[in-house]
């Protein structure tokens, strides 16, 4: 009996059962400069120092669609993209989280602005206190943008 082809058969399969995993696990970040009109519409809102403020997006794909989030609870579980946190430090540097993609107890994943001097220089999975959250740096994507993950366990 040739035992050759039902290993190889096994053998693909497992990698490809391997390779369905890793595409399930993968986040998926949208790229970081369709919501440069958020830090910009954010800007102009004149935050005073020391001043955190929820807003919402209505399309959280679109940058441009943001609105001031008062009197909302929040949101449930796993429904919490297109929530932007914005506040302003003491000394008046703009931070402006952006959370993307809610997978509910599996975690909540975004983007965060800092103008230069608001954060300290970080490493991967480093937190950082707010705002909003206290997120891990995923990544540095430069000009002061992170990627971000909130993990809940």
């Amino acid at each position: 009996m040739n035992l050759k082809r039902p290993v190889q058969g096994i053998a693909i399969g497992l990698v490809a059962l391997v390779l369905t995993a890793c595409d399930l696990l993968w986040i998926s970040y949208p790229d970081h400069k369709q919501y440069v009109p958020v830090v910009e519409a954010v800007r102009g809102l004149d935050l005073e120092p020391g001043e955190s403020q929820r807003y919402r997006l209505g399309d959280p794909a679109d940058g441009t669609t943001l609105r001031l989030d008062r009197e909302s609870p929040e949101p449930d579980r796993g429904a919490g993209a297109g929530i932007v946190w914005a506040e302003k430090d003491e000394a008046g540097r703009l931070l402006v989280a952006i959370e993307t993609l809610d997978h509910g107890h599996a975690g909540e994943f975004g983007l965060l602005f800092a103008d230069p001097g608001a954060i300290a220089p970080r490493t991967y999975n480093e937190l950082v206190h707010g705002p909003g959250r206290e997120w891990n740096l995923e990544r540095d994507l430069g000009g002061g943008w992170w990627r971000v993950a909130y993990r809940l366990g």
